[in-house]
């Protein structure tokens, strides 16, 4: 049996061509459309922490069933800042996460380093 998933505000939606309030109206669209027959995996990353963590909230209450957070783009924060921005939004709601890892569109790589710290500190990380 395949396992397939519903998967919102990706990079092929383009997500930062749209305003919070289009990308949260996404996320709850997917979680109403799927009714619960398939995950809801809502992409929350942007630019800012702000940003993120607000359609972060959004997706942990409108029924996502886990996120999908892209480092923050253009800003190439240190690992050490990748942590802590990860560990915050982890913070939010019990969802399990994972990292968007795309260093050809944000300009930062997370390291393997990295990952094991997020693994490590977080029991929701997917990384």
């Amino acid at each position: 049996m395949a396992h397939t998933a519903s998967w919102v505000n990706g990079t092929t939606s383009e997500p930062s061509t749209l305003t919070i309030e289009e990308r949260n109206r996404l996320v709850d669209i997917a979680v109403q459309m799927t009714a619960k027959r398939v995950p809801v995996v809502a992409a929350t990353g942007s630019q800012s922490l702000l940003e993120t963590r607000k359609l972060t909230e959004h997706a942990a209450r409108a029924g996502a069933d886990s996120l999908l957070i892209v480092t923050p783009y253009y800003i190439k924060p240190p690992q050490r800042g990748l942590v802590a921005y990860y560990l915050e939004l982890a913070s939010i709601s019990d969802l399990p996460w994972m990292v968007y890892h795309i260093p050809g569109r944000t300009a930062v790589g997370v390291t393997l380093d990295t990952f094991k710290e997020l693994k490590a500190k977080s029991p929701t990380s997917l990384a």
